[in-house]
């Protein structure tokens, strides 16, 4: 059973990035734009599930995919957590009075070139979400338990205009996960299945 209190114990080593703080040592850092995301965990009487936008196609980037309600940090956003909660307002009109933060990954680098910084949250309540027609083309629950299922990740080498890489997939009913949104996703889950110590 999901545990949120447990969850914020294994999630407390990461803490909260503020705005404008250096992005690290490793090579490239300085030219990598922050951003952030939020996995939003919603309470639902069959157990949690996640929520995930598809993007418009006639965004500029990534145009189509599946993402995390989220984007790049604005100069106005204290932190990494109100910039997640900002974008999440912004393209479905999640107020942020309805989120319990209860944590935080650590960075992740994409080939893009953003330093992606993910903010977990928690919601009892169930909100109306209103996407924002510019940004999202649909949004949808990913159930929890079937995140956690490890049979449905998966990897295959994909072509892009960076050359070919290994990504991470998850083909959920007729919708693919793949590339950054995977990956956290499934970095979330194995600290929900094996904590760190």
């Amino acid at each position: 059973m999901f545990d949120p209190v447990r969850l914020k114990k294994s999630l407390g080593a990461f803490p909260s990035r503020r705005n404008g703080d250096p992005l690290g040592w490793a090579v490239g850092a300085s030219e990598l734009k922050p951003a952030a995301v939020l996995i939003l965990l919603i309470d639902r009487p069959s157990g949690p599930t996640i929520l995930l936008t598809e993007r418009t196609k006639d965004l500029r980037g990534h145009p189509g995919q599946i993402s995390l309600p989220g984007g790049r940090l604005e100069q106005g956003d204290p932190d990494d957590e109100a910039g997640a909660l900002r974008e999440a307002r912004e393209e479905i009109a999640l107020e942020p009075d309805l989120v319990e933060v209860i944590g935080r990954l650590p960075a992740y680098d994409t080939t893009s070139g953003y330093r992606i910084f993910p903010v977990v949250g928690w919601t009892h309540a169930h909100p109306e979400f209103s996407p924002n027609p510019c940004e999202v083309a649909d949004l949808f629950e990913l159930p929890l338990a079937w995140l956690l299922d490890r049979r449905n990740h998966r990897c295959e080498r994909l072509s892009g205009q960076n050359g070919a890489r290994i990504s991470m997939l998850l083909d959920f009913e007729n919708r693919r996960i793949w590339g950054a949104t995977a990956a956290i996703l499934i970095d979330f889950v194995s600290r929900i299945v094996d904590p760190p110590s």
